[in-house]
């Protein structure tokens, strides 16, 4: 090789190996600038943003008459709750709700007081069905309420003027009482039940399976974006014996004529239970 070629490859050579050097030592600073220099910042954001889960109520089935007509179905309600982890005084935090959204302030109280023992990143309802004014307050000041979830879910309703409420029953949260029972083991504080009437009778079959929104949140409790979501399976429908023109007959009899007392109907060729009433 010719001297001139020998000294121009060996000054490439050197450019090349410097060039290595500068990548590998731009390399070397970046790698101490984010994991030493800045280690203490970026490992307080890691745990300032955090993920939080968010239950989604599953619909109660409906119930129907043997017909199909439904008779209890459900509605969308609003309901506020307070999230523990996200404050570090939570008076503090449920005196400010009850300024925007002109809620009862000892209510709020009782309510976070009955479920001091559940754990502290489960949501607690402090304003049940709240109004569409208290919702859209909340939501204008959601940056100073951090520890403040504004949620949709499904409720019962029952006919309004009470027809069957002995038989359809009702619903409420799970007791402790209840807890300890085989059949409400894999439940929760909050989760709804059937009280008592048809909603306890066939509860199994009328409640559905809660879902799940995963959220990340900041430090801030401002969600940053979805992780994912299982969605809720609703509650079976189930058809009833009642005949729903028969039952309201039966108790529009009962209040006009003043009868105190019990009836049923039935159908003779079956047994079925057509309507049946209960006064006072």
């Amino acid at each position: 090789m010719p001297h001139e070629d020998r000294r121009n490859f060996s000054i490439r050579l050197t450019i090349f190996k410097a060039a290595v050097i500068l990548v590998f030592s731009a390399q070397a600073v970046a790698f101490w600038w984010f994991q030493v220099a800045r280690h203490e910042e970026f490992a307080a954001r890691a745990d300032a943003n955090h993920l939080r889960t968010i239950s989604l109520r599953a619909p109660r089935g409906p119930l129907l008459d043997r017909d199909g007509q439904v008779m209890v179905q459900n509605q969308q309600i609003y309901i506020i709750s307070i999230l523990r982890e996200q404050t570090d005084d939570v008076d503090a935090t449920l005196e400010r709700l009850a300024g925007i959204t002109g809620a009862d302030l000892a209510a709020m109280k009782e309510a976070v007081r009955r479920r001091l023992r559940d754990p502290i990143y489960r949501p607690i309802p402090v304003i049940e069905n709240a109004t569409k004014v208290q919702v859209v307050r909340v939501k204008a000041r959601q940056i100073e309420l951090p520890a403040v979830l504004v949620q949709e879910v499904p409720t019962r309703l029952y006919p309004d003027n009470r027809l069957a409420a002995h038989l359809f029953g009702y619903v409420g949260e799970v007791n402790e009482a209840q807890l300890a029972r085989p059949e409400f083991a894999t439940l929760s504080p909050g989760d709804i039940v059937g009280q008592s009437g048809i909603e306890l009778a066939l509860n199994s079959l009328l409640m559905g399976r809660d879902g799940a929104r995963y959220v990340v949140v900041d430090s801030r409790g401002r969600e940053i974006y979805l992780e994912g979501e299982q969605a809720p399976v609703d509650g079976q429908p189930i058809k009833l014996t009642i005949d729903l023109d028969m039952q309201k007959a039966l108790e529009e009899a009962f209040h006009f004529y003043k009868f105190t007392g019990a009836a049923a109907f039935l159908d003779p060729a079956t047994g079925d239970v057509l309507a049946m009433t209960s006064l006072p």
